[in-house]
């Protein structure tokens, strides 16, 4: 009988936080920065989203007040030794994994910048997920992200 309470006041005890603020907080955005470029031109934005929850997401967009428009991108190789760009939509998010925005990779390209991106300055971003919704933070704007 003791047992038997013991385990109902465990249950009682329990997290009562709703699974979607557990989700959201265990979703994160690590090593992010943004190249320095001037106004009216184009910069790059990178970063990890770590996913450590047991549910799937997807990016499904990135906006900033600093450019115009965001764009998520793709590095690809022409095959000719040249590299390009192609646009990207939609972007998984696998439970327990990480989605890297990189150079090199996958990353977002921030177009018609609003104003002078300068080494040193920040700015503000959001990420857009399908599952979590938005999620906002102010990034660092340097030329080499310290990976």
């Amino acid at each position: 009988m003791r047992l038997l309470l013991l385990a109902l006041l465990a249950l009682g005890c329990a997290d009562d936080a709703p699974a979607s603020d557990v989700a959201h907080r265990s979703l994160t955005v690590d090593h992010a920065f943004a190249r320095p470029a001037p106004s009216g031109g184009t910069s790059a934005l990178y970063l990890d989203l770590v996913n450590a929850t047991f549910e799937a997401d997807t990016l499904v967009a990135i906006r900033s007040d600093a450019a115009a428009r965001v764009a998520l991108h793709r590095t690809v190789d022409r095959g000719d030794g040249m590299t390009g760009m192609e646009p990207v939509g939609a972007v998984p998010v696998p439970a327990g994994a990480t989605l890297e925005l990189a150079p090199g990779g996958l990353h977002a390209m921030l177009m018609d910048l609003t104003a002078d991106l300068a080494e040193g300055d920040s700015l503000d971003v959001t990420v857009e997920l399908a599952v979590r919704g938005s999620l906002s933070m102010r990034v660092p704007i340097r030329l080499d992200g310290g990976r």
